[in-house]
């Protein structure tokens, strides 16, 4: 980026900076994978690199079962429309995360309690720490603005059920 910009100073290029970071409405599965995709490759932070390649803690890497999304990155509300009053209980556990995409799994205690009435549940998704999603190119976060959602969330599946026989 600094040569991009150094050579746009001198008039050798023209230099368009790249769009604000945006990542998409997560989308969610039926077996609670939840699909977050980023407008633009992203820096993966450190420790997640590490911690993916099986670093050990010393070494600065952070085991994805160790992290703890809701409280750490992105923080998950669930909201009941389906006009049922059953609580709803739920983990979450880092899946996955590159310079494209984070996966993250919800783990729903009853998953048939989700949707289960005439309109579907909901989840707003916040981004809680803007500066773990910042720009490859640009090396600026994400803005406030981009960084707030919701959507449906399907009726989910018994963790022992296959979808394709669900979905038949």
């Amino acid at each position: 980026m600094a040569k991009k910009l150094k050579e746009a100073k001198e008039g050798k290029i023209k230099y368009v900076p790249p769009p604000p970071v945006k990542v998409s409405a997560p989308t969610i599965t039926r077996d609670g994978k939840i699909g977050i995709k980023f407008n633009q490759p992203l820096q993966v932070p450190d420790f997640i690199k590490k911690g993916q390649s099986g670093r050990l803690l010393a070494e600065g890497g952070i085991p994805l079962s160790e992290i703890n999304v809701q409280r750490d990155i992105i923080e998950f509300i669930f909201i009941q429309k389906s006009g049922l009053d059953d609580k709803i209980e739920y983990s979450l556990d880092l899946d996955h995360w590159t310079e494209e995409e984070m996966g993250v799994k919800i783990n729903f205690k009853n998953p048939l309690l989700i949707s289960k009435g005439k309109n579907n549940d909901a989840m707003v998704s916040v981004i809680k720490n803007k500066n773990l999603f910042v720009s490859k190119e640009s090396g600026e976060p994400i803005s406030s603005k981009h960084s707030t959602f919701a959507n449906p969330v399907p009726r989910q599946v018994p963790h022992s059920t296959s979808i394709e026989v669900v979905d038949e």
